[in-house]
């Protein structure tokens, strides 16, 4: 510290001295994070910067494309995209692409090369189309960009780059998948050997990096969807053998069911008990004397008395599914403040049937006593109103 104008040392008491290392390990650590998120949106928007001006390259190739004349293309175009099932329109355009590919999420384009009646019979210009409608009708183009979003995003997770580069694989065999579908066993051969002229034509610096669903297929990739093509067939039949052993099964299981009241017994054990008591003005509900008086009238050892009466005892209809959930709430606790819906027409009723004016209704819902090993579990949940409240509710919450 100064005084008067001179540089003087001296020793800070503990209690600043640990004040000011926190503080400095904060600072520290903050500009970690700091240094940390610049460096992330750095690399992000570099990353975004040549995903631009590769898209921009893709763009200009697609100014430059002139529209398909072609009448015979066009009625082909028309005739796919009815086999296919899209109604939307699709544009069709030559350009200087070397490979087939389809470009724009919003306004879908397929792009052909000029010379696409050269390198392309009607046959294979008609599998080409499928290919990219297919594309077009389950809307790849949007997850592929919002895969190159995640790439900015995650930029520096490699495991991220790896899995999209997979996902672009698995979209083109479910594309593949699909176009196979609509052919017969014939003309899957012919599509298999387009895949392989394709792959042939390619090359590696071939296709602007942009592009979203085109032809462009590396050998593992290609390898990959020829193998699909040949294992088609066999696939579909072991669908169908999976298919027919699950309902087998399912019929077996359903035959040879010990009882057919097993659903009745897993409703009973599972149901819970709806106890509707009324209390005098001047009972207490939580004393001794009350609850003893409400436990024997749900055992059904003594009947009521001036101060409490059991006005209603009834199952309380819900699902089996519903119950067992409730329940398992419940004993995990995670259910405690989850009220449960009560309809009170039936509890009016039997205010109305005992001539009830004044007093208070304490309503219990109580699950069945079960046992786990060595302990015993029950559970219920209650909540207390009075007469004039309930004539007004249609549904009470019991918590």
């Amino acid at each position: 510290m100064y005084r008067n104008g001179e540089e003087m040392t001296m020793p800070l008491p503990p209690a600043d001295r640990q004040l000011l290392e926190s503080v400095r390990a904060q600072t520290g650590l903050t500009n970690v994070l700091i240094a940390m998120a610049c460096l992330w949106l750095g690399g992000s928007c570099i990353y975004a910067a040549i995903g631009w001006a590769r898209g921009l390259r893709t763009r200009r190739l697609i100014q430059s494309a002139l529209p398909c004349e072609d009448p015979e293309l066009l009625q082909l175009l028309e005739s796919c995209k009815k086999e296919a099932g899209i109604r939307g329109h699709v544009r069709l355009l030559r350009s200087g692409s070397l490979f087939p590919a389809l470009y724009g999420a919003f306004r879908p384009t397929i792009l052909l090369p000029y010379d696409y009646d050269r390198k392309y019979s009607a046959e294979e210009l008609r599998f080409i189309l499928l290919h990219e409608l297919m594309h077009c009708k389950y809307k790849d183009l949007l997850l592929f960009d919002f895969s190159r979003l995640l790439q900015i995003m995650y930029w520096l997770n490699p495991v991220v780059h790896a899995a999209m580069a997979a996902y672009r694989d698995d979209m083109e065999l479910r594309c593949d998948s699909r176009v196979l579908q609509l052919l017969s066993r014939e003309e899957r051969t012919r599509y298999g050997m387009l895949l392989i002229k394709q792959g042939e034509m390619n090359s590696p610096s071939a296709a602007p990096a942009a592009f979203g669903a085109n032809w462009l297929a590396g050998r593992s990739q290609l390898i990959e969807r020829i193998g699909q093509i040949a294992r088609f067939r066999s696939e579909r039949r072991s669908k169908a053998k999976a298919m027919a052993s699950v309902v087998l099964i399912a019929t077996l299981f359903l035959w040879m069911l010990p009882s057919h009241h097993l659903y009745a017994t897993m409703y009973r054990d599972n149901t819970p008990t709806l106890y509707v008591f009324w209390l005098h003005e001047q009972a207490n509900p939580g004393s001794m004397q009350t609850i003893t008086s409400m436990a024997e009238q749900m055992s059904g050892v003594a009947a009521a008395t001036p101060q409490v009466a059991l006005l209603l005892k009834s199952n309380v209809d819900m699902p089996i599914v519903q119950q067992t959930w409730v329940r398992l709430r419940l004993l995990s606790e995670a259910g405690k403040e989850a009220p449960i819906a009560v309809e009170t027409r039936p509890i009016r009723d039997r205010i109305r049937e005992a001539g009830l004016r004044e007093g208070k209704l304490l309503i219990m819902l109580q699950y069945p006593y079960a046992y786990a090993k060595y302990w015993g579990f029950g559970i219920s949940k209650n909540a207390v109103t009075d007469l004039s409240s309930i004539e007004r509710l249609e549904r009470l919450n019991v918590y």
